[in-house]
């Protein structure tokens, strides 16, 4: 009997012992990858926009806050548009890319230029207003837009490239207006799809007589050619803005008086949100160190481009076009900026 009980101890005294050794021992392999995973670095695909256009230094932005916060870290950033990017990320091609809040709306209701919804989208931040604008030689005399599309005006304009935001935004206007591209061409109208750049160069030429851009103002290329040739910002009536804003989901904005040297009067228009966006089914980690390498390089991010300047962490929250990322609202509350 005395030696059952002191066999019993013996069990007991070594299963105790067994359980403090493993509680000292040092943590396996797993539970240290764990532990470092929110240190880790990361390695993306960035779908950004023509290497020509800000998108483009704002993609290599993103690249350079990401290695700050994650040494380490892998960005690629691969040529795309405002349009393909959404459908990308709709089906997991990209980790992250660039669009705008108004293409997000004609995704998440599969309206032009989408044939079916695409809600697999989450937001990460929003940059900045983009501003639609309509350079126009002004010898041609031409009040507004309303004036080509009443008098079928055979005048020749670049939209950018196919699925840009300023290509999405003719079309839209065309739409308001009750006209499409093809009833614009058979008048006699040339719709051409050039980059920022080329459109600018091509209008100081005489090769166009217009181009609409979607960016910030005042914009470097309409700068450029005011120098040199008589310009100005094409009219758009004020029932069609309205109309964008309330059908599209644009919002109107107003460029003051003196924006451009040759500006003599506020130019009424229509604006949407540039947005970085990931897969709604991205990981919460990814989204998550996206979110905090913006912010805690924010005033990097705000030398990277002019139209950065000011950029806060509340300001990266609004006007997004979908719903943030759990990865994204769990880093702006952590910051206090969310409650």
């Amino acid at each position: 009997m005395k030696n059952q009980i002191r066999k019993r101890l013996l069990l007991i005294l070594m299963a105790g012992l067994l359980i403090l050794i493993t509680g000292c021992s040092e943590p396996s392999a797993d539970a240290e990858n764990d532990m470092a995973a929110s240190d880790a670095p990361v390695t993306i695909t960035l779908g950004g926009a023509s290497t020509s256009g800000m998108m483009f230094i704002i993609c290599s932005g993103i690249s350079e806050c990401v290695n700050k916060s994650y040494p380490g870290s892998s960005v690629t950033i691969v040529p795309g548009s405002s349009a393909a990017n959404v459908i990308r990320i709709n089906a997991g091609e990209l980790d992250v890319a660039t669009t705008h809040a108004v293409v997000l709306h004609s995704a998440a209701n599969g309206t032009a230029p989408y044939d079916e919804k695409m809600d697999n989208a989450a937001a990460i931040a929003s940059f900045y207003s983009s501003t639609y604008q309509i350079v126009i030689d002004k010898s041609l005399g031409i009040s507004s837009f309303g004036e080509i599309i009443e008098k079928k005006v055979k005048i020749r304009i670049s939209v950018d490239q196919q699925g840009s935001a300023a290509s999405l935004a003719f079309d839209k206007l065309l739409e308001a207006y009750g006209v499409t591209r093809e009833e614009f061409e058979a008048w006699g109208g040339s719709i051409l799809l050039k980059t920022q750049s080329e459109s600018a160069s091509m209008l100081a030429d005489g090769a166009i007589d217009a181009y609409g851009l979607q960016t910030l103002w005042p914009a470097t290329a309409i700068q450029e050619n005011a120098v040199a040739k008589d310009i100005a910002l094409l009219p758009i009536e004020a029932a069609i803005v309205r109309d964008l804003t309330e059908n599209y989901g644009y919002a109107p904005i107003t460029i003051p008086t003196g924006t451009y040297d040759f500006l003599d009067e506020d130019y009424a228009t229509f604006s949407t949100s540039t947005v970085l966006i990931v897969p709604a089914d991205s990981s919460e980690d990814t989204a998550y160190k996206l979110t905090r390498s913006l912010v805690e390089n924010i005033e990097y991010m705000n030398q990277v481009h002019a139209g950065l300047n000011g950029l806060t962490a509340e300001r990266m929250m609004q006007d997004t076009g979908v719903p943030l990322h759990p990865g994204a609202l769990k880093y702006y509350k952590e910051k206090g900026v969310l409650e």
